[in-house]
């Protein structure tokens, strides 16, 4: 994961202490799993090995949740107590990691799209002001 922050447009009224400032810290969660020599792909193996519940854990109205659709749960002879495990993403690939943020500090999110997707694609593109 490069510790180098990409250029960024921010609004006109911003001053140059709070443009250095956002720049030192967009970079900080990248710099810190950077200099454990972690790239993007080791963070997407990491979250997808992690990002997995049992299929007993994903029923239609457990807490709430939608849950696994009626033909995912057919595949399993008693969905109840089945502990195979669901990822969240089909794959690692899926799972997109994007460097950004402002003069808050450190702070890391996740953007959920379609986990299981067939036929959109998560778009990431820069936006001008």
């Amino acid at each position: 994961m490069s510790s180098e922050v990409a250029e960024f447009p921010l609004p006109a009224d911003v001053t140059e202490e709070e443009r250095a400032t956002a720049k030192r810290e967009i970079g900080k969660h990248a710099k810190i799993l950077g200099e454990a020599g972690w790239k993007k792909a080791d963070v997407r193996r990491w979250l997808h090995e992690r990002l997995q519940w049992p299929v007993r854990e994903l029923l239609p109205g457990r807490d709430g949740g939608e849950g696994l659709p009626e033909h995912v749960l057919a595949k399993f002879r008693d969905p109840a107590s089945e502990t195979a495990m669901i990822p969240k993403f089909r794959a690692p690939e899926n799972i997109k990691v994007v460097v950004a943020g402002g003069t808050a500090g450190r702070f890391s999110a996740i953007v959920p799209g379609w986990t299981f997707s067939k036929g959109s694609n998560l778009v990431f593109r820069r936006i001008l002001r």
